[in-house]
């Protein structure tokens, strides 16, 4: 009797937030679903110490790579063997850490941004350092930037 009185409850909840939201005028947020989110993304962690270069494949593969402050030239490339979209959240898994210098993890820090950035923390799972990180959808942050540059190119031109 409780598990019926609770599914009735549960549904007539989800009833009154979909109405409310009708009534509103907006409508509820819809997940995104992962072939929007193949391709490169680029970006720093918080303090711009580390850069990071994810690419996220159609067959839910991919790469990280992550350049150190200490040597711009070396980069630590990670191997993702599965990725996926849950919900408003993303799933990574690295393969074993063979070559690399220390084992890494990569979750979503917050639910996905948007279609043009997502944010991450990311972590050693060796030395247990944590990070926040921003990537940008390589793509968008090019195409903005051209922009940017042609209309300041145009400003400076007598």
């Amino acid at each position: 009797m409780k598990k019926v009185f609770l599914c009735l409850s549960a549904i007539a909840l989800l009833g009154c937030v979909h109405f409310a939201f009708k009534a509103s005028g907006k409508t509820l947020p819809r997940a995104p679903i992962p072939e929007q989110y193949v391709g490169a993304w680029v970006g720093f962690d918080q303090d711009s110490v580390n850069f990071y270069r994810l690419e996220l494949d159609e067959n839910r593969s991919g790469y990280l790579a992550k350049s150190l402050p200490r040597n711009p030239s070396e980069v630590d490339v990670y191997k993702i063997v599965k990725w996926d979209i849950n919900g408003f959240g993303m799933a990574i898994e690295f393969a074993p850490h063979g070559d690399t210098p220390e084992p890494i993890y990569l979750t979503n820090k917050t639910a996905l941004v948007s279609l043009v950035a997502i944010d991450f923390e990311v972590g050693g799972t060796r030395n247990r350092w944590t990070r926040s990180a921003r990537l940008y959808r390589e793509a968008d942050f090019a195409w903005r930037n051209s922009n940017a540059l042609n209309a300041i190119k145009q400003r400076r031109t007598p």
